[in-house]
């Protein structure tokens, strides 16, 4: 999917914010490419005007000002965008190097389980790493009965990074377990939207 025009979406994990800044210019290389073509049929049709072409000086003057317009958008968009986070959209970074920086370097036991709400891709590569960090931490967690190791943290861990049946049971309560069906059936209602979706679209195609 390409989010070119969501400005909002530009951040991607998969890649890197420098991959999305590249983005901005593709639009614009399309327009220039799309105006060279238009020229090239009226050069090759000299005798046949075609109703569709523009003058060139109209398709230059378009894309100086959608090219402005979007340059415009996306400076305020960094404008707005908290300072600590605006390096991000223009680092090398992955999502799967932010995710070990996080993992890695964060202090509380706390932030590293942001990592935890991210697809399993992005920290497979030290997920043994995180089942050490999990035997270790959950057992003292529980006693010390951690206000920020509520049901919803507690939720976001797979059964495959708990090796011990025992302690996962502990943290496996009726609340848990409610909190993963509601999850669980969220992205259900999700899939079952856009599924039909894709399935139309090649259908129609």
């Amino acid at each position: 999917m390409d989010f070119t025009g969501m400005l909002q979406a530009l951040h991607p994990y998969e890649m890197s914010g420098a991959y999305s800044f590249t983005l901005l210019t593709t639009p614009l290389i399309g327009l220039y490419f799309g105006s060279r073509y238009i020229t090239f049929i009226e050069d090759f049709e000299p005798n046949e005007r075609l109703d569709f072409a523009f003058a060139s000086d109209q398709v230059y003057y378009t894309i100086a000002i959608l090219g402005e317009l979007q340059i415009c958008c996306y400076a305020l968009l960094i404008r707005l965008v908290d300072n600590k986070y605006r390096w991000t959209f223009v680092s090398t970074m992955t999502g799967k190097q932010y995710c070990s920086k996080v993992f890695h370097e964060a202090s509380e036991d706390v932030s590293k389980f942001e990592v935890l709400a991210n697809n399993r891709f992005l920290w497979k590569d030290f997920e043994e790493e995180i089942k050490e960090w999990l035997s270790a931490g959950i057992p003292t967690w529980l006693a010390e009965e951690a206000e920020w190791f509520d049901d919803a943290v507690k939720a976001q861990i797979p059964d495959s990074l708990v090796d011990d049946p025992a302690l996962l049971l502990k943290i496996r309560g009726q609340s848990v377990a409610r909190v993963i069906r509601n999850n669980s059936r969220r992205r259900s209602s999700i899939a079952a939207m856009i599924v039909p979706t894709i399935a139309g679209t090649t259908a129609e195609g």
